[in-house]
């Protein structure tokens, strides 16, 4: 992972599988392109040491807002990740949706899925 952010974003591991990205006065956009960098090299590591098994990995970004605490940050990545995973186990057809749309599925559209998914 580390290979894939700046020399002063840090990289921790929190334990067991979860690591967490720390990035400074980023915007949007590069959050989310270093999401998209962690989430490919993920995916071509474990295809490549474990070929017949599916890379799987959740990953996420929360924001820091004034007032937060590391603990608060931390929660809301948690919670940010569980959701993902949620969404991944509960509605695997939106990966493919998401691949299909050159992976332009978003949680909101994972959402709206659901919702019209229900409604039929």
């Amino acid at each position: 992972m580390s290979e894939h952010v700046r020399i002063n974003e840090l990289v921790a591991r929190r334990g067991g599988d979860e690591f967490a990205v720390v990035i400074n006065d980023a915007d949007p956009q590069y959050a989310d392109a270093v999401l998209q960098r962690i989430d490919d090299a993920i995916t071509r590591t474990r295809s490549r040491i474990c070929p017949d098994l599916p890379a799987t990995a959740c990953v996420a970004s929360v924001p820091w807002r004034p007032g937060d605490t590391p603990d608060d940050l931390l929660r809301e990545a948690d919670i940010a990740l569980h959701a993902k995973k949620a969404e991944s186990r509960l509605f695997p057809h939106l990966a493919e949706i998401a691949e299909d749309s050159g992976g332009d599925c978003t949680p909101t559209d994972a959402i709206s899925a659901r919702n019209v998914g229900a409604a039929h």
